[in-house]
C-alpha cells in the first residue's frame, strides 16, 4: 500500500510539471521538502519510540497504558510545532532573514510549518496503530489516503484553473487525514486507560537520541531542495526535484529488501551466530545489487528520456541525475550498513555518521550552489552519502569484521 501511495504522488508530480508553471513547481518542491523537513522535527522520534515503548508497556503487562502515553506525545508535538513557528517569527525579523532574500512568502512558509504540526500527528499515530492494530490501518493512512486525497484535489483545481491552490490541497489533504487518524485512535484504544506513570521527561529521554538520526536523515533528503529554493532559482528548484524523486523509487526498493532481513540480523547477531549471520547480510546485499544496479543503469542509458516524462524543459537536469545517481550507487554498493547498524546496537554510531554527512551536505550546499546551481547541489549529495556509507562501511568492519560491499 505504501508503494501505490508513492505511486500516486509520482504520478502526481508528472501531472503537475507537465501543467503547471515553473514558478509554482518550485513553490510545490520547496514546500514539500520544508515540511518534511519541520515535520521530522516537530514529531522528536516518537514515530520510533512508540514501537519501543509500546513493546516495553506490552512485557511488563501495562499495555493498557498505551493511550495515556499517545495522548502525552500529542501535545509534546503540538508544543514543538509552536515553539519552531515562534522561532520563525523571531528570525523574520533580524537581518539574516533579510540577506536569504526568500522568493516565497512569509505565509507560505508559515501555512506549512503550521501543517508539520499536523504532519506529525499523522506519522506519530499511524506508527501508534501498529502495536494497537497491525500495519494495516497504518499503511492505509500513511501510504495512501494521503496521497489519493491530493491526487484528486489537483485535477479539481485544474478544471476549475484554481492553479494557485495547489499547495494549499497538498497541505489541507495531510491537515484532514491528520485529524481523521487521530480520531480513528481514539476511538480504538477507547478501552484502554488515560493515565500512565510514563512522565513527557522518560519520553523524550527514549526519543531523543533517535530525533537525531531521524532530522539528520531528513536534511539529506530536504536541505538541498531548501537551500536551492533560497539561493538559486526557481527553474533549478523545480528541474532539480524531478531527479530526486526518480532517485527515491531505488532507495525505497532498497530499504524494502533491507527491512525484509532485519529481524533475522538481529536475532542472529545477538545470537552470537557470527558464519549464519556473515551469510545473510552476504544474501541481503546481493538482492540489493540485484534489484537495485540493473534500475540504475536503466535510468543512466536512459536519463533524457526518463525526465522527459515530466516536461520537455526538465531534461536540462539530466547532469546532475548522473550525479546523484553516482551516489544512489554507492548506497547500494555498501549494502545494508544502515539497517544493520540499527538492528545490531549500532544506532548510537549511525546517528553521529548521519549527522556529521547532513553536516557535510548543507555547508557543500551553502558554498556551491551560488556558483553551479542544481549541479553543486547533487554533488554536496554526492559527497554526504560517500561519507556516510564509507563510515559506515569501515566502523561495521573494525567492530564485527563484516565488509559489507557487495561481500
Amino acid at each position: 500500500m505504501r508503494l501505490f501511495g508513492a505511486g500516486l504522488f509520482f504520478l502526481a508530480s508528472i501531472f503537475i510539471t507537465n501543467n503547471f508553471s515553473i514558478q509554482l513547481v518550485s513553490d510545490f518542491e520547496f514546500a514539500n521538502s520544508l515540511l518534511l523537513l519541520s515535520g521530522s522535527l516537530v514529531i522528536l522520534g516518537t514515530d520510533i519510540s512508540i514501537l519501543q515503548i509500546a513493546g516495553r508497556l506490552k512485557s511488563q503487562g501495562r499495555f493498557h497504558e498505551l493511550r495515556a502515553i499517545f495522548l502525552k506525545v500529542i501535545g509534546l508535538i503540538f508544543g514543538m510545532s509552536f515553539l519552531i513557528l515562534f522561532f520563525f517569527y523571531l528570525l523574520s525579523f533580524t537581518t539574516f532573514y533579510t540577506y536569504l532574500n526568500f522568493t516565497v512568502t512569509q505565509i507560505l512558509i508559515y501555512k506549512v510549518l503550521g501543517t508539520a504540526t499536523f504532519y506529525g500527528c499523522l506519522v506519530f499515530t499511524a506508527e501508534a496503530f501498529r502495536p494497537l492494530s497491525g500495519s494495516l490501518v497504518t499503511e492505509l493512512y500513511h501510504g495512501i489516503l494521503k496521497y489519493a486525497l491530493f491526487f484528486v484535489g489537483i485535477f479539481v483545481i485544474y478544471n476549475y484553473k484554481l492553479y494557485n491552490f495547489l499547495i494549499d490541497i497538498y497541505l489541507l489533504s495531510f491537515i484532514v487525514v491528520s485529524i481523521g487518524i487521530v480520531i480513528h485512535f481514539l476511538i480504538a484504544s477507547s478501552d484502554l486507560e488515560n493515565s500512565t506513570t510514563y512522565t513527557n521527561s522518560d519520553i523524550l529521554k527514549i526519543s531523543f537520541p533517535m530525533t537525531i538520526s531521524s532530522l539528520s536523515f531528513f536534511i539529506l533528503l530536504t536541505a538541498d531542495v531548501i537551500i536551492l529554493k533560497i539561493l538559486g532559482t526557481d527553474a533549478a528548484v523545480s528541474i532539480y526535484a524531478q531527479p530526486l524523486k526518480i532517485i527515491a523509487v531505488v532507495i525505497r526498493i532498497k530499504v524494502t529488501l533491507e527491512t525484509s532481513y532485519s529481524s533475522d540480523i538481529a536475532t542472529l547477531y545477538f545470537s552470537e551466530k557470527w558464519n549464519t549471520l556473515r551469510n545473510t547480510v552476504r544474501k541481503v546485499n546481493r538482492w540489493i545489487a540485484v534489484f537495485c544496479i540493473p534500475i540504475i543503469l536503466f535510468f543512466v542509458v536512459f536519463a533524457r528520456q526518463v525526465l522527459s516524462i515530466f516536461g520537455d524543459k526538465y531534461e536540462a537536469g539530466v547532469y546532475a541525475f548522473y550525479i546523484l545517481l553516482g551516489g544512489v550507487f554507492i548506497n547500494v554498493v555498501a549494502g545494508c550498513t544502515g539497517s544493520y547498524m540499527n538492528m545490531t546496537g549500532k544506532q548510537k554510531a549511525l546517528r553521529n555518521i548521519l549527522f556529521v554527512a547532513a553536516l557535510i551536505n548543507v555547508l557543500l550546499n551553502i558554498l556551491l550552489i551560488p556558483h553551479y546551481g542544481m549541479y553543486g547541489a547533487a554533488f554536496a549529495s554526492f559527497v554526504a552519502v560517500l561519507f556516510w556509507n564509507f563510515s559506515a562501511v569501515v566502523y561495521i568492519w573494525k567492530k564485527d569484521k563484516i565488509l559489507m560491499l557487495l561481500s
